[in-house]
């Protein structure tokens, strides 16, 4: 197995074909087919099946696709470390909105002070990010949810509020005005995250306490863009529980109406390494920076 090999099969399983996956390692089809049986015969397994019209992965591609991910994404990291043109650099996994949210001005401003410093910054849900920081991918990882691993340490570092947020129409509106229940407002079509999403986690968890059952709920969309859900409830596809952070821009400008609950319901973001990691000083000084300037 080498990494060309993986790279040609990461392309292939991404775009689902054969042809614009050639162009993008600028190698033949034929040579990419040949790859990929090779690495095939390798593992002993299928990990594509193809047919005349369309290429799609078996249950053991869809594993493996993961596992080819990661071990491009440490070859990246290894490179990089090794260079000595990029300086200081700090591998960052993060869920999503600490690297959409929280971690953008912290990063600007660690840099403004320390111009020797490269980040690279990898954003995924907070399982895998947590993964990522137990098999060496990352240094740390900026996640919301607290991982259950005695092999890592975590601190808090900061707190962030959830609110149901809705579009901002005359039926939403009018419905605010009128103050509805929990119930009332859950009739409403809403809008999920995916379920490795923090956030979601969460908002299930808030169902429960209310007694309000998922599958009650009229889904209109579930997604794993955060982008995607802020644009949907603009334009008014339907509601969702968001993150203050997140929908703070689009509250502020009148694009979307909040709900803050009478009970708190809120979560809590970490930064989380290896405990049997040897700390640089570099690394100590923007963990010092990160808990001190992230917004509280």
């Amino acid at each position: 197995m080498d990494m060309k090999q993986l790279r040609s099969f990461v392309e292939v399983a991404r775009l689902r074909q054969f042809t614009e996956a050639a162009n993008r390692v600028h190698l033949s089809q034929p040579a990419v087919s040949t790859q990929i049986r090779a690495l095939e015969r390798e593992l002993g397994v299928d990990l594509l099946e193809r047919t005349t019209k369309r290429v799609t992965l078996t249950e053991k591609g869809e594993l493996f696709y993961s596992y080819a991910l990661r071990m491009l994404e440490l070859e990246q990291t290894a490179l990089e470390r090794l260079s000595d043109s990029m300086g200081q650099m700090i591998t960052l996994g993060a869920s999503t909105i600490p690297s959409s949210y929280l971690l953008p001005p912290i990063l600007s401003g660690y840099r403004s002070e320390n111009a020797g410093c490269f980040f690279r910054v990898l954003q995924s849900d907070s399982h895998t990010a947590v993964s990522q920081v137990l098999d060496g991918t990352v240094d740390f990882s900026v996640v919301g949810e607290v991982p259950d691993n005695s092999a890592l340490t975590i601190r808090e570092i900061c707190r962030d509020q959830l609110l149901i947020v809705t579009p901002v129409n005359e039926h939403y509106m009018t419905l605010k005005h009128h103050t509805p229940s929990l119930q009332q407002l859950f009739q409403e079509p809403v809008i999920l995250r995916e379920s490795g999403s923090g956030t979601q986690k969460n908002f299930d968890r808030f169902l429960e306490r209310h007694h309000i059952h998922k599958e009650d709920l009229h889904v209109a969309a579930c997604a794993n863009d955060l982008e995607a859900i802020r644009k949907m409830i603009v334009s008014g596809m339907g509601i969702s529980m968001m993150s203050a952070c997140s929908v703070r821009d689009l509250a502020g400008s009148g694009q979307v109406l909040v709900y803050q609950m009478h009970e708190d319901i809120s979560r809590h973001f970490y930064i989380v390494w290896q405990k049997r990691r040897s700390l640089t000083d570099s690394e100590r000084n923007f963990i010092g920076y990160l808990e001190k300037n992230v917004p509280r």
